[in-house]
Parts: structure tokens; C-alpha cells; sequence
């Protein structure tokens, strides 16, 4: 009979360790809310598509959206490498990792409401930097502009985590990063009737003879890294971690589209435009990842059928591997709930989004 050899994945879950007490790997650190945002601002965020913004006139904010992370996964795996040789008397199994973190403590009407704070904490940002913020609901393609959009929340899924887009009231999701773009007929037939998001974007702009803003935050209550895919295929590799942060932490941009900055033509008997090149935009270097912990409590959400269904699997992939077949694998999955406080969770996601508009503002 064969002997089998096991190669067991290590499931490092930071985030748990730091419940413990423990002493997790050395991560980015985190921005003290008394560091003053302009200090650090060219270590934040960076300008892009110009050397300068607009530094007055008249705004337009034709977008406010925050992407609220709810769930965010990876995995990891062992692997025999490309020149492994199987041996007459031992069959490798390989282990696979799959970690899962869900958002627990705060419901949609709890994030429509701070979405709604921290869209106008941006304002008034935009204000306090010498702007005069002006309505775009007078202009008809701005309303088309709003009505054509998703409402709130908008799922999103991006780079294995997910998300609920909100916007607060007189707003919609309708950034192509969001929501997609349309292809094929679709996109040639918004093209035709002058209703697509980006000519319905700049008619406002180019009719109200201002600088368009669109502003995007992204607020994460953890993030997840797995060594998946990272791995040269020569590499044999015995262990399978994946590792979490679950300190918050917040991302953003902030788009510029002036109105000068526009070439408007005439077709079909409407002005339609288009921007001249790249517009100016700000954007987050690395993200603003909070002092204060908002979460209570770390516990395991897998279900009994799950976990039961796990087992059969393994069980049965290590008989097949006893039997003398090659290929087989176990997996352990983990399916981790991450309860915050919300007032915690709501004061970091204005605080930090906050800093975010001063250190953007502080590199005009």
C-alpha cells in the first residue's frame, strides 16, 4: 500500500491574533488623527493628469459615492513545484486555504445615513478651499445624468472583496468603474442619443460653465492577502497562509473636469463635448488606515452543513489518495464574522474621509 504524506496549509489570521493580544506582521501604520493631514499629503495622495487643479471658480459636484466593503476573501495554497517527481511509495495531497471575513453591527440604513454626512463633510471641504459649489438640478442632462445612474446600494465586486456603492440623496452610481460600461449596439445606441454617462457628464458641465466633481470613497473594515498566485511555479511550498488586517481603513479620488478644458461641437442640432485629454485627478497612494480598532468581536460564521460538506470532501480526497491517485486536495475553509461598534465604525469612516478631502485639497 502507498504511505501518504499530508502537507497541511497554515491559516494565519491576523486579525485574530491581534484579538489575542498576540503581535501581528509588521503592517503599513496607521495615520494618527492628530497628524495634520497637509504634512503628510505627499505620502497619501497624488496628483494625476496635470500639475495643478483649478484653485476657485465655480464647482459642480456631479458624483459623491462611498463604496462600503462588506465582505472580503482570498486563499492560498501548497504546491509541489514544476519539477516535483512523485515517489513509488508516497502520494502528495495538497492543502488549499480559503478565508472569508463578512461586515457585521451595521445595516444599509446605517451607511445610506453616513454617506449622506460624508458627502457633505466633502462639500464643505471644497468650500473651505475657496470653491463656490453651485446645483447642477437646473440642467436637464444632469438630471438625466442622475436619473440614468443606479440607485442606492449598488453591489460591486472588486478584487475579491465586496461592496455596497451608496449615494446620498439627488445622486445616483453611475461611474463606469461601478456599474460597467455597455458594449456593442448598446454603447454605439447611447452614443447616437447623446445619453451616455460620459456626454450626458460633460453637456452639464460644458451648459453650467464649471468645473464638474466627481468624488469616490472607498471604506474598508478589513482587508485579506492570500499567497495564491504569487508563487513561482518551480517553488515547492509546504505552507498555505493567508493573512488579515482588520483595522479600517479608507481610499478615495477626486476627478476635475473643467469646463475650459472641453471640445464642444455641434451634431444631430445638439452641443456635444469632450474633454481635451486627461482630466486632473487626485488619488489615494496608499490608503489611510485608522489608529482606532472599530470591531468587537471575530467569530466563526461557517454553517454546520458547510463545515460537514468540507469533511466528506477531505475524507474523501484522502482515500482517493491512499488508493494511489495523484492530484487530490483538501481544503480548509474559514468563514469569519467581524462585528464592529458602529459608532466606532462610523466615526472612523468620517474622520478618515475627512482627511482624505484635506490632504486632496492640499495639493492643488
Amino acid at each position: 500500500m502507498n504511505k501518504t504524506t499530508l502537507v497541511s496549509g497554515a491559516l494565519v489570521l491576523t486579525g485574530m491574533l491581534v484579538a489575542c493580544g498576540s503581535q501581528p506582521p509588521k503592517k503599513q501604520e496607521a495615520l494618527s488623527l492628530s497628524t495634520d493631514p497637509a504634512s503628510v499629503a505627499a505620502e497619501y495622495v497624488a496628483l494625476e493628469n496635470g500639475t495643478t487643479l483649478p484653485r476657485g471658480g465655480n464647482v459642480m459636484i456631479t458624483s459623491c459615492n462611498v463604496a462600503f466593503g462588506k465582505k472580503t476573501r482570498a486563499g492560498a495554497s501548497t504546491q509541489a513545484g514544476a519539477l516535483y517527481r512523485e515517489s513509488a511509495d508516497k502520494t502528495r495531497v495538497e492543502a488549499k486555504v480559503s478565508s472569508e471575513m463578512v461586515l457585521e453591527g451595521v445595516d444599509d440604513s446605517t451607511l445610506e445615513r453616513l454617506t449622506s454626512v460624508i458627502c457633505q463633510d466633502a462639500k464643505q471641504a471644497l468650500v473651505e478651499a475657496g470653491y463656490n459649489v453651485i446645483s447642477g438640478q437646473d440642467n436637464a442632462q444632469y438630471r438625466e445624468l442622475q436619473a440614468n445612474g443606479k440607485p442606492s446600494p449598488h453591489e460591486w465586486d472588486y478584487n475579491k472583496s465586496e461592496y455596497a456603492v451608496f449615494a446620498p440623496s439627488g445622486y445616483s452610481v453611475w461611474d463606469n468603474r461601478f456599474v460597467g460600461v455597455a458594449g456593442g449596439l448598446m454603447s454605439a445606441f447611447k452614443a447616437a442619443k447623446g445619453n451616455s454617462s460620459d456626454q450626458l457628464l460633460t453637456g452639464a458641465v460644458n451648459a453650467k460653465q464649471a468645473t464638474g466633481v466627481a468624488m469616490h470613497f472607498v471604506v474598508a473594515f478589513a482587508s485579506s492577502e492570500g499567497d495564491k498566485g504569487r508563487k513561482s511555479m518551480f517553488t515547492r511550498d509546504d505552507t498555505a497562509e493567508v493573512s488579515h488586517d482588520t483595522r479600517m481603513m479608507v481610499t478615495g479620488d477626486i476627478n476635475f473636469m473643467p469646463a475650459a478644458q472641453l471640445d464642444c461641437w455641434e451634431r444631430f442640432g445638439k452641443t456635444e463635448c469632450m474633454p481635451k485629454g486627461k482630466t486632473p485627478r487626485v488619488v489615494t497612494r496608499k490608503p489611510l488606515i485608522a489608529a482606532e480598532q472599530a470591531y468587537v468581536r471575530i467569530h466563526d460564521i461557517q454553517s454546520t452543513g458547510s463545515k460537514i460538506g468540507e469533511g466528506l470532501a477531505n475524507t474523501l480526497n484522502m482515500l482517493s489518495a491512499l488508493a494511489g491517485s495523484s492530484g487530490t486536495s483538501t481544503i480548509d475553509i474559514e468563514q469569519l464574522g467581524v462585528e464592529v461598534d458602529p459608532v466606532v465604525y462610523e466615526r472612523v469612516a468620517r474622520e478618515y474621509s475627512r482627511r482624505f478631502m484635506k490632504m486632496a485639497m492640499s495639493v492643488r
